[in-house]
C-alpha cells in the first residue's frame, strides 16, 4: 500500500477534486477530515461512474498523529488487500 503526503505530490495548494484525482491516478486510499468537501465529491462521483480507491476519514484535529498513524496502520492490517474500494469511512477506533 502506498502512502504520500500531498505536499510530496505537490498538492498543499489543489482542491479536494484535484487530490480525490491524483489519489485514484495513484491507486491511493485519500486520508483526509474534510468531510464536507469529500462526501459530495464522493458522490458526484458514483453518481458519475467514476472509481476511486477509497476515502478515510479522521477523527477531529485533537487527535494526536502519533495515535492516527497506529490507527491507521491497525485499520489497514485488519481490513487485509482489498481495503475500501470505493467507499467512504470512517476511521475506526481499533484497540490493539
Amino acid at each position: 500500500m502506498k502512502c504520500v503526503h500531498g505536499a510530496e505530490e505537490e498538492l498543499a495548494t489543489a482542491d479536494a477534486r484535484a487530490l480525490l484525482d491524483s489519489a485514484i491516478e495513484d491507486e491511493c486510499i485519500l486520508v483526509t477530515r474534510n468531510y464536507a468537501d469529500y462526501t459530495r465529491l464522493a458522490a458526484a462521483y458514483e453518481h458519475g461512474g467514476i472509481a476511486f480507491p477509497g476515502i478515510l476519514f479522521l477523527p477531529p484535529e485533537e487527535t494526536p498523529v502519533s495515535d492516527l498513524a497506529e490507527r491507521i496502520a491497525r485499520w489497514l492490517d485488519a481490513a487485509g488487500p482489498e481495503v475500501a474500494p470505493g467507499r467512504v469511512t470512517w476511521l475506526p477506533d481499533v484497540s490493539s
